[in-house]
């Protein structure tokens, strides 16, 4: 009996293992190599099956809209569109229903705060921060604070060009965070 508990633990520990570097893995095949996002997406293998297809083309593909880079800190991270968990493990996240990106409004960015959004513990006041959908935007950090998971405050918009980043808090918390973090930059003239 005691064999078999320690066999599945040690399996356990195995698949958790390969789960964590497998979503690792593909994040950073995404950030350094956004051109085989699609591959990794959606099958093209000859031969898989019909069901497994369906099932991978019914899910709302995360698109990507941009980068967003922080000079100082030689921070480059792909903004996506798209409103799974699926979005955050492939790089920023664009919340739905914010600003878009250089538009008028409080565009609203998350990313987790192990991959994406690691280097955000090092922003300061001042700091430049681009966005490139196309046409670069760029914005001055104000704002750092600390908030609660339900202060939906830092999502609203005073009319202004605001980018608002946000991310777990403490950074080197183990498991589902406290808090979060909020830096809002105002849009360079």
């Amino acid at each position: 009996m005691k064999r078999r508990v320690e066999l599945a633990l040690l399996l356990s520990g195995v698949l958790l293992l390969g789960s964590s570097g497998w979503k690792l893995l593909k994040y950073e095949v995404v950030q350094h190599h956004p051109g085989w996002y699609s591959q990794l997406t959606v099958p093209t293998l000859p031969g898989a099956p019909a069901y497994f297809r369906l099932l991978r083309a019914s899910r709302a593909t995360p698109r990507i809209i941009g980068r967003l880079y922080i000079p100082r800190l030689e921070v480059s991270v792909l903004v996506v569109d798209g409103a799974e968990e699926d979005s955050l493990e492939l790089g920023a996240w664009h919340v739905p229903g914010t600003a878009s990106i250089g538009g008028a409004g409080n565009t609203v960015i998350a990313g987790h705060r192990d991959t994406t959004f690691r280097a955000l513990r090092k922003v300061r006041s001042g700091d430049f921060i681009r966005i490139e959908p196309g046409e670069t935007y760029s914005y001055i950090v104000d704002t750092l604070r600390v908030v609660d998971p339900g202060d939906i405050r830092v999502l609203q918009s005073d009319g202004s060009s605001t980018l608002t980043l946000i991310t777990c808090y403490p950074f080197q918390f183990i498991g589902d965070a406290p808090k979060r973090y909020v830096i809002q930059a105002k849009k360079a003239s």
